[in-house]
């Protein structure tokens, strides 16, 4: 019954832990004596240094990198303190590892927590900036990209979308206040949806029209494609209200429902523009000026 438990029993992994005899024990002992191969443990500086090393590292790595790659890196790291420490071990040299992969550790979590709360503060300031006039995947996109686009004013190449109904001053003479704002809402409603779906930014309304702004704040090289697809969008839409109308609103001998478009591609200042306690995100310049007469012209 002379077993001992010494460091080197182990019960992980389901394993019975194993013992040694006390002779064993006693011989290992002398052993160690007689060659003078015992553990040495380096000096506590050095300790600090090769610490202090590992750990700036390990900061610089996880600031630099993104999430999937801390993660890599992370594990990477403990993989190697522990190849390393075990390689000084077989040399009789301590390096203690615990203390070395808490650091390790709470660097990759505080990079982490600090990273999230940075995204999500970030999407919360572009979905306040942007969120009313693009749809939640183009807001997920510029988060995600990190490029945040500049709110004081650019100079971009884009395609302006100009649409309002013909004939409103007649149909909102013929109907309730309350009916003039159903009627638009549903239609409003159907080609916000087009809109949002190819990616464009909702400028404005107008009363009964829209300026519909494309390659602004999320950059595309189709622009003007996009702009051309929620046209015709808005054609069915329109087709598809004049056999609504009537039914939404019988007896009141309204117009046919009609509507004008206008497209034009060209450069533009885009920013946050108004007062200091009344803002919008919008575009002006030749372009915009140059869209609402085109669409003036498409009676």
């Amino acid at each position: 019954s002379d077993t001992h438990i010494t460091p080197y029993s182990s019960n992980f992994f389901g394993q019975s832990a194993s013992y040694m005899t006390g002779p064993e024990i006693q011989a290992n002992i002398v052993e160690t004596l007689l060659s003078n191969e015992n553990l040495k443990q380096p000096s506590k500086i050095i300790l600090l240094i090769i610490h202090t090393i590992i750990l700036i590292l390990a900061l610089i790595l996880f600031n630099k990198f993104t999430t999937n790659k801390g993660i890599a890196i992370f594990f990477s790291l403990i993989l190697i303190v522990c190849g390393i420490s075990f390689y000084a071990f077989n040399q009789f040299i301590i390096i203690p590892t615990a203390s070395l992969i808490t650091g390790i550790s709470m660097i990759f979590f505080g990079n982490m927590l600090l990273r999230y709360i940075y995204i999500d503060r970030e999407k919360q300031r572009v979905t306040k900036a942007f969120g009313k006039y693009v749809s939640p995947a183009i807001v997920e996109d510029i988060v995600k990209s990190g490029e945040t686009p500049k709110l004081g004013g650019i100079k971009r190449e884009i395609t302006v979308l100009f649409s309002d109904i013909r004939n409103f001053t007649t149909i909102s003479e013929r109907l309730e206040p309350e009916q003039v704002v159903e009627m638009l809402n549903y239609y409003f409603d159907n080609v916000t949806m087009a809109v949002l779906e190819e990616g464009g930014t909702i400028d404005k309304f107008i009363g009964d029209a829209i300026m519909v702004q494309f390659g602004a704040p999320k950059e595309f090289e189709d622009h003007a494609d996009r702009a051309i697809r929620v046209a015709l969008k808005i054609k069915e839409i329109a087709e598809l209200y004049k056999e609504v109308l009537p039914e939404l609103f019988p007896n009141k001998n309204l117009p046919t429902f009609n509507i004008g478009i206008g497209i034009n591609t060209g450069s533009a200042i885009i920013g946050n523009m108004g007062s200091s306690t009344n803002m919008g995100y919008t575009a002006i310049g030749d372009v915009t000026n140059s869209t609402a007469r085109i669409e003036s012209k498409t009676k």
